[in-house]
């Protein structure tokens, strides 16, 4: 049987994180010549890495040009931090709904993740798991224990809802609230992953998190970033 899947590669680096997500596309190509790109397009997401952790560790004012060359067309997307590369994908390279991880690199395959914005809510949801997410407009008043509203475990139709989902910096409760709001990255229906972001600059802290479902898991990776 020869099954089209979407395939998406995560490589969380040093300073943000990189997508790439091998989606279905024309069904032209061979096994040899698909293995090809999606090595190619690892090799370019490593090398990337590489540059920017040697960036990172020269320290602030460090710079450098990285050139290079690629067959295909990335995306760029400054509100992810993302890069994002489409390409159809066979059951051979990978399993149907599953997430391998190889050293900083994940590889995730399926589509079946549904990204909404619907009744003043965000919802992420999967074939096993529908998160309900609060929305909050920006600028205003945010509390990071008040974002999670409720995850419901599909198989056992069993729902937890939270009264304290707080996210809190070097053990300051003040951290822990402030002004801010929430975003859905992306929406749209059968994707390889969605992303609630979350800004918030509190006392004496400002930083941001995502929380993030993939097609295949169940589960929320929950990522706090840009702490200042």
């Amino acid at each position: 049987m020869n099954v089209m899947i979407s395939l998406a590669m995560v490589m969380a680096i040093t300073i943000a994180s990189i997508y790439i997500v091998l989606e279905v596309a024309k069904p032209t190509l061979d096994s040899a010549e698909l293995t090809g790109n999606v090595q190619d397009a690892e090799s370019f997401l490593r090398s990337l890495d590489n540059q920017i952790e040697e960036v990172w560790k020269e320290g602030s004012g460090s710079r450098r040009i990285f050139p290079f060359s690629t067959a295909d067309s990335y995306e760029v997307s400054d509100e992810e931090d993302a890069i994002t590369y489409q390409k159809e994908a066979r059951t051979e390279l990978l399993e149907y709904q599953s997430s391998v991880f190889r050293n900083n690199l994940i590889f995730i395959s399926g589509s079946q993740a549904d990204c909404l914005d619907e009744n003043g809510q965000f919802v992420m949801e999967n074939p096993y798991i529908r998160a309900v997410f609060r929305k909050v407009a920006k600028t205003s008043t945010i509390r990071t224990n008040e974002t999670l509203i409720s995850i419901k475990e599909k198989s056992g139709s069993s729902t937890l809802s939270f009264s304290n989902s707080s996210i809190v910096i070097d053990g300051n409760s003040t951290s822990s609230s402030g002004t801010g709001y929430t975003e859905m990255l992306k929406t749209g229906r059968s994707r390889p992953f969605c992303t609630v972001h979350m800004a918030v600059n509190s006392t004496p802290f400002t930083y941001d998190v995502f929380y993030t479902l993939y097609s295949s898991s169940d589960f929320i990776v929950a990522d706090v970033r840009n702490i200042r």
